[in-house]
């Protein structure tokens, strides 16, 4: 965990200064050994390619670039991520560089977490939005790819209600092919529409992305971000950095820090909004791939079926105890608790492998299963 916290923010130990109030421990580019840290040729260079593509937005890339306070998102996600994930590694200062996932994109150019990345750093990316007021916006103003689809773990015609930023899926369709409305159709005959979704590995793979390196995922798609990255092929399609909406997740944050934690990543940082009716309230959180990965006990080789009880809480034992431990270690081996208690939401993915290293298909009685239990936002909730 060190090396990690050296990677994301070593350049800024120094510049750690300290709130007299709270004796809170706050970085901050303002102080001069952190602004230090800046490349200031990379920035100019960076710029200069801005002015020669999208000389709208050079004062505004400006900014976050050198540090000053400016932000294309909701809540500075985007000059945190360059600041403190990408801006001091290795060819971070090169043009196009990178490469990026937007799912959920919505309005192109206004609270957009990939926007920064796209105009002033020239990094490619795909973007998927389902809602098709924003087509031809997206295509104007952005060079991302865009596939006008809803992204689930499974290809699946689904039933969209509302829209702009509350968009959002509310049911899934068994049996498309009988064209009957659902009951969530007939409830709300003039606020819904059928959509498509795909997998975003296939959709990757139809564009030629097959396995490529995605730098930044962001994905806000209201309540469906589990079944989304649920089996999302780590291996085959590595994501440095994920950056996610967790507001409806709240309550739970445990079983989403569990399941990034079990691939490999961290949660390095939480980002709030005032945007809504004048109170702070929480929006995305950041999870980073950590370097080295980290390392578990090896259990799973041990074989044992005893079923342990431990304060009222009845599990399979998958891996058993080794010899040795006390008695009193006993009921946490199985093995290293690497998935109890269970989250129906944030699971490990329970599919077979397929040949995108994920699972394969679910049925659309498997997604509907688990996206009841996923919370909603509130009725015509806005951003």
């Amino acid at each position: 965990m060190a090396d990690l916290v050296d990677w994301l923010g070593g350049a800024a130990t120094s510049a750690l200064t300290t709130n007299a109030a709270d004796d809170e421990l706050r970085p901050t580019i303002a102080d001069a050994s952190y602004r230090a840290g800046i490349n200031t040729a990379g920035v100019e260079r960076l710029l200069k390619k801005v002015k020669e593509t999208s000389p709208a937005w050079y004062e505004k890339c400006a900014q976050v670039l050198r540090g000053e306070p400016y932000t294309f998102s909701q809540g500075w996600q985007d000059w945190y991520l360059w600041h403190n994930v990408y801006r001091d590694e290795p060819n971070a200062y090169e043009w196009g560089r990178g490469f990026y996932l937007d799912i959920g994109s919505n309005h192109p150019t206004v609270t957009s977490n990939t926007l920064f990345f796209d105009k002033c750093l020239g990094w490619q990316g795909v973007c998927f939005e389902p809602q098709a007021r924003y087509n031809s916006t997206t295509r104007r103003h952005r060079s991302c790819k865009l596939v006008e689809s809803c992204v689930l773990g499974s290809r699946q015609s689904v039933v969209f209600s509302g829209y702009g930023p509350a968009g959002r899926l509310i049911d899934v369709v068994s049996h498309p092919e009988r064209m009957e409305k659902t009951s969530l159709e007939r409830a709300n005959p003039t606020n819904t529409e059928r959509k498509q979704c795909v997998v975003a590995a296939e959709a990757l793979a139809e564009l030629g992305y097959r396995g490529r390196k995605i730098d930044l995922l962001s994905i806000d798609v209201e309540g469906a971000e589990a079944s989304v990255m649920r089996c999302w092929p780590f291996r085959d399609l590595p994501v440095h950095a994920i950056l996610m909406e967790t507001a409806l997740y709240s309550t739970d944050m445990q079983s989403v820090d569990r399941f990034f934690h079990r691939h490999g990543y961290a949660n390095v940082q939480s980002f709030s909004t005032t945007l809504r009716q004048r109170k702070a309230s929480f929006t995305d959180n950041l999870f980073v791939r950590m370097s080295p990965m980290p390392v578990y006990p090896p259990l799973s080789s041990i074989t044992s079926n005893a079923t342990i009880r431990g304060n009222g809480t009845v599990f399979e034992n998958q891996g058993g105890c080794p010899l040795g431990l006390t008695t009193h270690m006993s009921w946490w081996c199985a093995p290293f608790l690497l998935w109890e208690p269970p989250s129906k939401l944030w699971g490990r993915c329970e599919e077979e492998e397929d040949e995108y290293g994920g699972g394969r298909a679910p049925s659309a009685d498997y997604e509907r299963e688990r996206l009841e239990g996923r919370p909603l936002p509130p009725k015509n909730a806005k951003k």
